[in-house]
């Protein structure tokens, strides 16, 4: 992870204590003072680079990383805020009321801010989740699945629920399992990098149930893209991966659909695969296969693991009416009317409309980095209605 964005990381934690220390501590502090300053310097920018030099995408176990991030969260960022807002102050003084020099004080305010959305969202943030209930209206739906219910969740990455953190997990799979659904499912991010991680999880999710099952769809991070191993190593991963959603009871699909019934009538559920990285060449998603065998008109709800499949793929070579997706995390931090996901996707979170047919994109459970602050996980009792012709 901060292999791919090292030089950020450096500048970031550099030059705020370059321009800061400037301003405030050189001149006017005693030298034990200046000492600290540059010392917490150094333990950042050392620890910066040992995380550089990890083989993976993140370390394993991940408790170095999420460290790492805190302190950015609390110290780094918090500097970063009161330099910005410090340098555009004093321009803008200078231009207009000299004697006004604001920026230092809302530097401060921002990032006060900025730790406190940091040590919540590191701690009752990610713990939390909440059951949203969505009705979805379909000319389409055959009559006999008129209230036919859904259960939806997704990204559940479950090495961030590792320890105590696996009573929120449970709590979470008790919820869905008290909504008694017709259906259950899962679209992928089962994992962070490897499938050992889903062994202490195993009864957890097991005890999933519904009438017509539990489908589930494989996301990015289970096709061990995070980690630096060779190409056998990853196909035998992504294999263990697959048996163990299997050995759950849950049917995975792979570019596949599957048939249920309700007396006469039928609906269907495709699943395409979830690898949206260019660099590899397995798990790549296909629409065509997805819908293979399903009669031209049919009601289908699609499962697809990244949203932008929805335009790219379902839209434009399928007839499916409902898609449901995940990925995004909703952003996981947001404040009201912005979430960062809302700058790279354009479906990020909710339930979205284009010519009749209809996206859902879970904000998910949990995510690689265990923190969220403004975007609470979720999942979600979908209930199929029959609109009137």
């Amino acid at each position: 992870m901060i292999a791919r964005s090292l030089i950020f990381f450096l500048l970031m934690i550099l030059l705020p204590d370059l321009y800061l220390y400037r301003r405030y501590v050189g001149r006017r502090r005693p030298l034990w003072v200046k000492i600290v300053w540059w010392l917490a310097t150094v333990v950042m920018l050392t620890y910066t680079m040992m995380l550089y030099m990890e083989r993976d995408f993140t370390p394993t176990p991940q408790t170095s990383l999420n460290f790492y991030l805190i302190l950015l969260g609390v110290f780094t960022i918090p500097k970063v805020l009161l330099t910005l807002t410090t340098w555009i102050g004093d321009r803008l003084c200078r231009r207009n009321s000299p004697r006004r020099k604001w920026g230092t004080g809302v530097g401060i305010m921002l990032g006060m801010m900025c730790v406190y959305a940091t040590i919540y969202g590191f701690t009752l943030g990610f713990s939390k989740f909440e059951v949203n209930c969505v009705d979805y209206y379909s000319k389409q739906l055959p009559a006999s699945f008129d209230g036919y219910r859904i259960a939806v969740f997704s990204d559940i990455h479950v090495a961030s629920y590792s320890g105590d953190d696996q009573q929120t997990l449970k709590a979470a799979i008790d919820s869905i399992n008290a909504m008694n659904a017709d259906l259950i499912v899962f679209l992928g991010d089962i994992q962070n990098k490897l499938p050992d991680e889903l062994t202490e999880h195993a009864g957890i999710l097991s005890s999933l149930k519904a009438r017509d099952g539990v489908l589930s769809v494989m996301g990015n991070h289970d096709y061990a893209l995070y980690t630096e191993l060779d190409s056998l190593q990853e196909m035998k991963n992504i294999l263990k991966t697959e048996d163990m959603q299997r050995s759950f009871g849950w049917k995975l699909l792979l570019n596949e659909n599957v048939t249920i019934h309700r007396g006469a009538d039928s609906i269907f559920v495709a699943g395409m695969e979830g690898n949206d990285e260019t660099r590899q060449t397995f798990g790549v998603a296909s629409a065509e296969k997805s819908m293979e065998g399903i009669p031209q008109g049919s009601f289908t709800v699609m499962l697809v693991h990244n949203p932008q499949e929805w335009r790219k793929r379902v839209l434009p070579l399928t007839e499916a009416q409902l898609t449901l997706s995940g990925h995004t995390h909703g952003g996981q931090v947001g404040i009201p009317g912005f979430r960062p996901t809302m700058l790279t996707y354009s479906e990020d979170s909710g339930m979205y409309e284009e010519g009749g047919r209809h996206l859902l994109v879970s904000k998910g459970l949990g995510g690689l980095i265990p923190m969220r602050f403004g975007v609470t996980g979720e999942v979600v009792l979908m209930t199929l209605h029959r609109e009137n012709q």
